[in-house]
């Protein structure tokens, strides 16, 4: 059933890159439980991934547990760790629509200009939590913090396996995380025009329209995305999705700036 939200993508392109939506679609599969042929699988990812967007930016510009939690953890800023706990982890699952929780730390390293993690850079800990989502695939993902290009979050195909317990901490890091593929996505800060993403019942009105948007696109290196409330005619949020590889992390995000918002609506997709 239509709803009162309308999703607009435009696809991204860059020379010599070195992956695109086509590649991630078996590894995806890899990590679902649905039945559902494999491009559907890395829909269903992108749907969850824009869902997200929609409802964490709200979230964010409010006064709540995850706003703090953003704020708190802004990478830029100089890394103020915010420690998780269960009313971080009830909001979160109230974000996806599905149960939330904490799996471990990762050592996060930034994207360097080439695409790939930075070499040089000092790893920071970041926290990793797990989740089903509503089309059946195992996700985990990451807050990176407020990054140059916007509020960055990475989100990985399964949840990863053989833990390693630090001695002397009561946190596992696991380099399993994110070494399968996944998405990367930003979130581009604007004024919130008006509307409220309801996770739940608009999920699969979404991943219709994310369905029909991309199938023409899926050789691109990423889409630049802009979630419109057609009741108030305004941005619910906006920014850009990336395909990234498991082995070194190639993404296009980095490089996904300017926007060329507003993004048109395919008319035939909503």
């Amino acid at each position: 059933m239509q709803t009162g939200v309308a999703l607009a993508l435009a696809g991204y392109w860059v020379a010599n890159q070195a992956i695109q939506w086509w590649n991630m679609v078996t590894a995806c599969q890899d990590f679902t439980s649905s039945a559902n042929n494999a491009v559907n699988c890395l829909w269903g990812a992108v749907t969850t991934v824009i869902t997200a967007a929609g409802s964490m930016y709200s979230a964010y510009i409010g006064a709540g547990r995850i706003s703090t939690w953003m704020n708190n953890n802004g990478i830029s800023l100089g890394w103020k760790r915010d420690e998780v706990d269960q009313d971080l982890l009830d909001a979160l699952s109230g974000v996806f629509g599905a149960n939330v929780t904490h799996l471990g730390v990762w050592d996060y390293k930034s994207l360097g200009l080439n695409g790939t993690l930075s070499t040089r850079e000092a790893t920071t800990p970041i926290d990793v939590f797990g989740f089903t989502s509503q089309s059946g695939a195992n996700m985990h993902f990451s807050y990176l913090g407020n990054t140059t290009n916007g509020l960055g979050f990475k989100f990985g195909f399964g949840s990863g396996t053989t833990n390693t317990k630090v001695k002397g901490r009561q946190e596992s890091f696991d380099q399993q995380y994110f070494s399968s593929g996944g998405i990367d996505f930003i979130i581009i800060e604007n004024s919130l025009d008006g509307g409220q993403l309801d996770t739940y019942s608009d999920y699969w009105w979404i991943y219709d329209q994310v369905a029909c948007l991309m199938a023409p696109g899926m050789t691109a290196a990423g889409h630049y995305f802009q979630l419109y409330d057609n009741v108030n005619d305004g941005t619910m949020a906006g920014g850009a999705v990336a395909p990234f590889r498991g082995s070194d992390h190639w993404s296009a995000i980095s490089v996904m700036t300017n926007e060329p918002a507003p993004l048109l609506i395919n008319q035939t997709c909503t």
